[in-house]
């Protein structure tokens, strides 16, 4: 309820007094008077007066960017670096769920193989993270969503397994070898998928009732009794490297 020190007060009437607050004339607003001195400022109907005023206003936002730039160059703050692992766990609680977005879109749109390759690396390291900082919710939201798209989980009678969906399982089989012991109730989604493979083996396309040994009821009775899959690609190479 008092007033400030007019010493303070006397200190900020002289910096202003020293150094004066003005508002930059900005190239546009000259560029809007020249033309206003040729013709209606608010009816600028030439072609030509339109791209004189074009070109003013991108030079306009040039100068400004420019400045910005050194203002930034010259800035005397401190940068500082995050170095310690405790800054990890929240960071990776506000990203994981627009990465995990951004991977199930990419994987979903493209069957680039490059680009899959990029989305899956990105799964792998985020489950990585997930399972050293004990996060089981976005863990199993990347478990889950690797399952999927392996497109062993479907209930589609039948499915066409494209390259992309191959590399989700390789991905996911990894991730069980090297961070089996983080996983916890994920195992749950792996050991399905591992579960419809041999499924997938055992009533590929390719695979006939001699080769199996059973006759035409048992064979009834076996596709009754299971997800009913049909698999327009064999797996019986799955793992097998590319020749």
């Amino acid at each position: 309820s008092r007033d400030l020190p007019e010493e303070f007060l006397s200190k900020i009437y002289d910096e202003i007094e020293n150094e004066e607050i003005k508002l930059k004339v900005t190239t546009l607003r000259r560029g809007a008077n020249t033309v206003g001195a040729t013709g209606t400022k608010e009816n600028i109907t030439s072609d030509k007066q339109r791209e004189l005023l074009f070109h003013m206003q991108m030079k306009d936002i040039e100068c400004v960017a420019r400045d910005l730039m050194s203002n930034a160059g010259s800035s005397t703050e401190e940068f500082t670096i995050a170095k310690h692992l405790e800054h990890v766990r929240p960071m990776f609680q506000k990203a994981w769920s627009p990465c995990l977005a951004a991977f199930s879109v990419g994987l979903q749109d493209s069957d680039h193989i490059d680009l899959a390759h990029l989305c899956l690396t990105g799964i792998s390291y985020s489950i990585r993270i997930a399972c050293i900082f004990h996060m089981e919710l976005e863990r199993n939201a990347f478990i889950q969503a690797l399952s999927r798209f392996t497109l062993l989980m479907t209930t589609s009678q039948v499915i066409e397994i494209k390259a992309k969906n191959v590399e989700c399982l390789k991905i996911l089989i990894s991730v069980a070898q090297t961070d089996g012991n983080y996983l916890g109730d994920a195992w749950y989604d792996i050991l399905k998928c591992i579960s419809q493979l041999e499924l997938a083996q055992l009533f590929g396309i390719n695979a006939n009732k001699a080769r199996l040994n059973i006759t035409n009821h048992q064979y009834q009775n076996l596709t009754s009794n299971s997800s009913s899959h049909t698999f327009s690609l064999p797996f019986d190479n799955l793992f097998y490297s590319e020749k």
